[in-house]
C-alpha cells in the first residue's frame, strides 16, 4: 500500500484511544447521572472518536513494512468490511440492536 500514513500517527492514536476510553470510564465511575441525561449526544461521538482512532492507527505504517504485514493488513480490511456489512444488514432488520445499546 503506498499512500499510508506516516509511523508517527500510529503513536498519535494509539494515545488518543487511550485517553477516549479512560474518559470514558471516569466519567462513568465519576458522573454517572452524566451519562444518562446526555446519552444521545455522548453515544456517538465517543463511538465516532473510537472509529477514527482506529482507522487512523491502522492505516499507520509499521516502522518496517514488508509483504506480510501488507497481506495480514489486507485480510483485516476485508475482514472489517465484512463484520460492518453483516451488521449493517442486521441493523436494518433490527436484530442486535440491544447489544449495541447498552
Amino acid at each position: 500500500m503506498k499512500s499510508l500514513l506516516p509511523n508517527k500517527y500510529k503513536i498519535i492514536s494509539i494515545s488518543v484511544l487511550m485517553v477516549i476510553i479512560l474518559g470514558m470510564i471516569s466519567i462513568k465511575l465519576i458522573y454517572p447521572d452524566f451519562i444518562d441525561k446526555n446519552r444521545s449526544l455522548l453515544k456517538p461521538m465517543l463511538k465516532s472518536l473510537l472509529v477514527l482512532g482506529l482507522l487512523i492507527l491502522i492505516l499507520s505504517k509499521e516502522k518496517i513494512e514488508d509483504e506480510f504485514i501488507n497481506h495480514c493488513r489486507l485480510r483485516a480490511f476485508t475482514f472489517a468490511f465484512l463484520c460492518s456489512a453483516i451488521s449493517g444488514v442486521f441493523s436494518i432488520f433490527g436484530i442486535g440492536e440491544s447489544i449495541f445499546d447498552s
